[in-house]
């Protein structure tokens, strides 16, 4: 099934006809988004969803102090039938005391990279794990057929590849005494020796880092065969973001062709690249001095 994010409640008949399920940002506890909606807004949301499975995203690092907050929007949102979006297992124990643990899909984004570690997770009781991006297709294959295909599956967007809880913006702006303004969605990390533009995001919990390409398995999806496909619209403008949501629906009920379905996805004009589709990600050992 598709799960795509939401920008706009105005799209949401829209994603009614292509997707089957959509995740909603948080004010309060989201690490990055397009946009974000409070809990009322969350609720009008769920409202008018209809059949579509809704994820909420609270994929915050949290602190001591944020664990009551937490707990009270969990609590204020517990009688719906909503699944929940982390990236910190604390949430999860959050969850599971509640009662709500089979209601959780764990991101940590480049940690999940073999089929024992998203079989542990599984087995403690959550609905789904996502599988890093920075794997061969080959190795994604394998973790999900070892685990009955249940992974939440990062499928198109943008990877991000860095997350610290420190605003890493606002410290250089200290060190260097600069002054200019911290737009989140137009800013870049660009290093001496190379020329690409990575995206990086100072929010309200810490500075994000994500790879400079788009990364889409639409040729790779069916082989892999995920529970859940995720498309994810960080960085990528509304109507984009829904031409690539009905590309991946015609293409995954038969309506269009791969070829076709690629053209579409090149037309869009986003930077996509293999990334680590094909690589082995290989360590060396430096030698020793001694």
């Amino acid at each position: 099934m598709i799960i795509a994010s939401l920008e706009n409640i105005s799209d949401i008949d829209f994603y009614k006809t292509y997707a089957n399920g959509i995740v909603v940002y948080t004010n309060d506890f989201s690490s990055f988004y397009n946009k974000a909606y409070d809990l009322e807004e969350i609720k009008e949301i769920y409202e008018k969803k209809d059949g579509l499975m809704m994820f909420v995203d609270v994929s915050m690092m949290m602190e001591n102090k944020d664990i009551l907050n937490l707990s009270k929007f969990i609590d204020s949102l517990k009688d719906l039938d909503i699944y929940y979006y982390f990236s910190d297992l604390g949430v999860f124990q959050l969850l599971k005391d509640k009662g709500l643990g089979n209601r959780g899909v764990y991101n940590p984004s480049t940690l999940l990279t073999n089929h024992l570690d998203v079989k542990f997770y599984l087995d403690c009781g959550m609905l789904s794990c996502q599988v890093a991006n920075e794997i061969p297709v080959s190795d994604i294959e394998k973790i999900s057929k070892h685990n009955s295909n249940n992974i939440f599956f990062k499928s198109f967007g943008y990877h991000q590849m860095f997350h610290s809880k420190r605003n890493l913006i606002s410290l250089y702006k200290e060190h260097k005494n600069l002054d200019f303004d911290i737009d989140p969605m137009h800013m870049f990390l660009k290093e001496q020796k190379r020329d690409d533009l990575y995206h990086i995001y100072q929010g309200n919990h810490g500075t994000l880092l994500f790879r400079s390409y788009v990364i889409n398995y639409i040729e790779e999806i069916l082989t892999i065969n995920p529970r859940y496909i995720f498309l994810d619209n960080i960085f990528i403008d509304s109507d984009t973001f829904k031409s690539v949501l009905k590309t991946y629906s015609d293409f995954l009920t038969n309506k269009i062709s791969i070829d076709e379905a690629l053209k579409n996805l090149s037309n869009t004009g986003l930077d996509i690249q293999d990334g680590f589709k094909f690589n082995d990600t290989v360590y060396q050992k430096e030698k020793s001095n001694e």
